[in-house]
């Protein structure tokens, strides 16, 4: 259903005269989630207007990939992480998607596993979530704009960075662990290119 602090918000309008707007914005938002949104934020059964504007786009390319190792190998993510770069540069920028922030300690081990020794220091692959730090964070996605950190792992905390510019690749590890959903985002250029 639709989040539960979210939720909650509904009980606001109790106190607030019914002319008073209120809009609710998602990225994803499913038909049996958006009727659990209108009843929990007492919308208006009739007065409301649902807009999908789609995510097709013609810089975005959604690529299927089947896991074939077992979940907590995360050898399924190491196209991330080539293991013949001679720069930093050879490790294409990504942002991966994880369900659990527990859990991706050994996904980020695993990746910088997967860096060559010389580069090892300079935190290539780092974690980004709400349990972060401001501070962190900010100086985290700066630096992952500069080109300095290459992978982050992040929760949902990332996708409320707005206008997030910037070319790379996206993994989402769905919560059913049964598919990786790589796309390959290409902002500047338009163009879309599948990695396997």
């Amino acid at each position: 259903g639709f989040r539960k602090k979210y939720g909650t918000i509904g009980t606001i309008r109790a106190h607030l005269p019914r002319s008073i707007p209120m809009i609710a914005v998602s990225a994803t938002l499913t038909a049996r989630v958006r009727y659990d949104l209108v009843d929990k934020l007492q919308f208006h059964p009739t007065k409301w207007r649902y807009i999908n504007i789609g995510n097709d786009r013609p810089n975005v390319a959604q690529i299927v990939r089947a896991i074939e190792h077992p979940m907590n190998t995360f050898a399924d993510l190491d196209f991330i992480i080539p293991l013949d770069i001679t720069c930093v540069s050879d490790i294409p920028k990504a942002m991966i998607y994880y369900d659990d922030i527990l859990s991706a300690a050994p996904m980020i081990d695993h990746l910088n596993s997967r860096v060559s020794k010389k580069f090892q220091h300079l935190g290539l692959v780092r974690p980004y979530n709400a349990a972060m730090s401001r501070t962190y964070r900010k100086d985290v996605m700066r630096l992952f704009r500069a080109g300095i950190i290459r992978v982050l792992v992040c929760t949902d905390a990332a996708g409320m960075v707005s206008k997030l510019s910037i070319s790379c690749h996206l993994a989402l590890i769905h919560s059913l662990r049964d598919v990786i959903f790589l796309i390959s985002t290409l902002l500047f250029n338009g163009d879309c290119r599948r990695r396997s």
